[in-house]
């Protein structure tokens, strides 16, 4: 049997899939899938951004994981498949919030977690009785996770050597506009340590990229996990409240371990757009500086996010914040605030007739999809660029990479601003040719 696991590339404007010589980053559920299918099935793995798809191959099954940004490029490339005599199987974030809609484009859908349906879905295949759907009636433990396929990646595709893992799922939090809560529920999980350090060993790398939404809602269990790597040796990379902060103990133990690179989502500078979307209690402005300066103690570089377009913003927001953007030498990942489907940001968008459209492969976070109460839908948009690039002109990229070293960890800091200003400087590079980054 013979099996084919997609990655589908995110549309440009107009409409054709983007195209790259080499991919970001490596995705990590195509090869999760691959660790969980048994051996006797011969597995390819395509990623639209590098690699053509061939749609004459003689695949027995072609399995293809979509969010909603890609959900309409995954349709297309289901219903060449389909066109051509294939057995097509979808899922992931948008087959889940939208079942019925993704029936119509699918042999098969999965619905919630594939580890509870995926061995059973493959039998089924083989022996010629593949159902409509399969649902997940519960989350997975995270217990006893095969070892994603590592071999499979070709790492020439890439344009780094960061290899994927994962050591929690979800998020103790419950912010307005993010849908991680919807898919994985209200319940923040953990793997066993062992079965990540397992992974990482396994991946060959030095370099590690953790999916985790949260790395440290639970700093229990974060101690234990930052323990178990530091004999791997490794230097790596996540997401994380910046709550890590509140205990020193366990971010030193993080630095220890290899920490290196650090995506913190501050979101805004405003109370009333903090309280507006959930996350007063998460997010303290006031200690924006003081909890940043603590990674930057032992030696973590740190990338705020910040997202324009909420309530309360106005033009102004764009010029406070880049002020203290620059008062502080932040590196940044700006956004604009968009409603996906399934947070209670779209339910209450959707409800009061603001939402511009419902394109959902235009839902980037780059562009504005909704009716922001204080710019029209061009101005925010026309203002959020030119943030954008102040944050990356050289005078600024330079400020940054003296300012992120660190007396603690001097070789450490340094080489990973290296990495950071090289990083920098690609952005700068598309910024200045109307390229943004993509998922």
């Amino acid at each position: 049997m013979k099996l084919l696991l997609v990655s589908a590339a995110q549309l440009q404007d107009d409409g054709t899939p983007l195209r790259r010589k080499k991919a970001f980053l490596i995705p990590l559920s195509v090869y999760l899938l691959a660790g969980m299918t048994p051996r006797d099935w011969q597995i390819e793995i395509a990623n639209e951004y590098t690699d053509e798809i061939d749609y004459q191959g003689d695949y027995d099954l072609v399995g293809i994981t979509l969010t909603t940004l890609h959900s309409q490029r995954g349709y297309e490339i289901a219903r060449r498949f389909r066109e051509n005599g294939k057995k097509v199987v979808l899922g992931g974030f948008h087959p889940t919030l939208f079942t019925e809609e993704t029936r119509r484009h699918a042999d098969s859908v999965v619905v919630g977690e594939a580890e509870l349906v995926w061995e059973r879905l493959l039998d089924d295949a083989r022996h010629g009785r593949l159902q409509p759907v399969y649902q997940a009636d519960r989350l997975c433990d995270m217990k006893n996770q095969p070892v994603p396929r590592y071999d499979l990646i070709d790492q020439k595709k890439y344009l780094n050597n960061v290899f994927p893992a994962e050591s929690t799922r979800g998020c103790p939090y419950n912010c307005d506009y993010c849908s991680v809560t919807t898919f994985y529920g209200h319940k923040y999980r953990f793997r066993p340590v062992d079965e990540v350090a397992r992974d990482i060993r396994a991946s060959g790398s030095r370099f590690i990229g953790f999916v985790d939404d949260n790395i440290a809602g639970k700093l229990e269990y974060s101690a234990e996990l930052y323990s178990a790597l530091i004999p791997l040796k490794i230097f790596w990379m996540s997401q994380v409240s910046i709550r890590l902060a509140d205990d020193e103990r366990v971010l030193a133990l993080a630095a220890r371990s290899g920490y290196r690179y650090a995506v913190i989502g501050i979101e805004t500078l405003d109370k009333q757009n903090l309280e507006a979307v959930g996350k007063k209690n998460v997010n303290q402005v006031d200690e924006y500086v003081a909890k940043t300066k603590l990674f930057k103690k032992y030696g973590i570089t740190v990338c705020t996010n910040l997202m324009f377009g909420f309530d309360n913003d106005t033009p102004e927001t764009f010029t406070r914040t880049f002020d203290f953007v620059r008062r502080n030498c932040f590196m940044v990942n700006p956004y604009i605030l968009t409603p996906y489907p399934g947070t209670r940001l779209y339910d209450r968008m959707e409800k009061d007739g603001r939402l511009l459209h419902k394109d959902y492969w235009r839902y980037t976070s780059y562009q504005t999809v909704f009716r922001p109460k204080g710019f029209t839908p061009p101005e925010l948009d026309r203002q959020f660029m030119d943030f954008y690039r102040k944050c990356y002109d050289l005078p600024f990229i330079a400020r940054r990479f003296y300012h992120g070293l660190s007396i603690k960890r001097p070789w450490g800091s340094f080489m990973t601003q290296v990495a950071v200003a090289i990083n920098s400087l690609a952005v700068r590079y598309n910024l200045q040719r109307g390229i943004l980054p993509y998922f």
